[in-house]
């Protein structure tokens, strides 16, 4: 064969050698460079979707597992690319190339995005309004233990945590209550409401509205948290045809929480076993069936988050009710 054949071969496979090049450019690497240009994008989208905000307000409690995540979703992203980049290209027939090409891309496509959401969820942690939620989670998950660890000396005692009851659903008449935590004894049962405030608090039994002042002197107000377990106790108490008479406790967690006026079921978080002890001691009339109860109760609870948006509206359409009889109230009319 001549030297002019064999330059005229060489040419020829050096220029099907390119197409092939650009062929896994424009088919697999373009696409996934303009992909990755809308991560950002599609991580928002993708959070709102899957609820993410959930997650970021755990995610102290989950971040042990979270942050490996991001770190071999990172690595594997990087990897993938530099196979895709510098490895792939080299496989042969070109089917192999294009196919290995492919793989990879995808593979640092969905490890980059792994990547990206677990870093909007650890940005999204530190935003104020996840973080009043993460501290109200702390509250609940304080509380939570301590009624856990006196289960542990009392093993007939039952609670639940964090439940929905909704009665007469899928009616118009459907109504609903939120338990943070409920403990029944086999003497009393406890309604308590967790709350997370760094502050002096004056809780008032029948204001609508408790006074707080801060650490720093700057004054605030919050929801009667009282009045709210108050109204949860008589719901089940009329749902359960009076099984047991709910003892509506308030439990504000806090470094700096204090409590300088009020009744005495309104305490700080860490100050609980000592009001669920002094009930125990003192209320010792009824027998109860722990069991029995939380059975009941179970009977209603939801998970549904359809009936959890019902029960949110129907909260805020009640506050905005109460909000403009306190405003006709004060005013003056003659």
């Amino acid at each position: 064969m001549s030297q002019q054949h064999k330059t005229t071969g060489h040419r020829a496979e050096d220029g099907v050698e390119i197409a092939l090049h650009i062929m896994q450019f424009v088919m697999c690497v373009l696409p996934g460079l303009l992909l990755a240009l809308l991560y950002w994008p599609i991580t928002h989208y993708l959070a709102k979707v899957w609820r993410l905000d959930r997650l970021a307000v755990r995610y102290q409690y989950e971040k042990e597992w979270l942050v490996p995540v991001r770190y071999l979703a990172f690595t594997a992203c990087i990897v993938s690319l530099y196979y895709a980049c510098l490895i792939a290209p080299d496989k042969t027939p070109w089917f192999s190339r294009y196919a290995w090409t492919l793989t990879t891309v995808c593979v640092a496509l969905f490890s980059g995005l792994a990547y990206s959401l677990a870093v909007w969820i650890e940005k999204r942690y530190v935003e104020p309004e996840i973080q009043r939620l993460a501290a109200g989670l702390e509250a609940e998950v304080y509380v939570k233990g301590v009624i856990e660890r006196l289960q542990i000396s009392n093993p007939h005692w039952r609670s639940l945590h964090g439940v929905l009851l909704v009665f007469q659903p899928g009616t118009p008449e459907e109504f609903s209550v939120e338990i943070d935590h409920l403990l029944v004894t086999q003497h009393n049962c406890y309604l308590v409401e967790t709350k997370y405030r760094n502050a002096t608090i004056f809780a008032a039994d029948k204001a609508m509205e408790w006074k707080t002042v801060a650490s720093d002197g700057r004054q605030g107000q919050m929801r009667n948290a009282l009045s709210q377990a108050k109204q949860t106790a008589r719901v089940l108490e009329q749902q359960y045809s009076r099984l047991c008479r709910g003892i509506p406790v308030v439990a504000i967690h806090g470094a700096d929480t204090t409590i300088a006026e009020g009744p005495a079921n309104v305490v700080r978080s860490d100050k609980l076993l000592d009001l669920l002890y002094a009930f125990e001691e003192v209320n010792t009339t009824h027998l109860l069936r722990p069991d029995e109860i939380v059975a009941q109760v179970i009977a209603c609870h939801s998970t549904d988050d359809a009936a959890m948006r019902r029960h949110i509206e129907r909260a805020n359409e009640a506050k905005r009710r109460s909000e403009a009889k306190a405003i006709v109230n004060r005013s003056s009319l003659a």
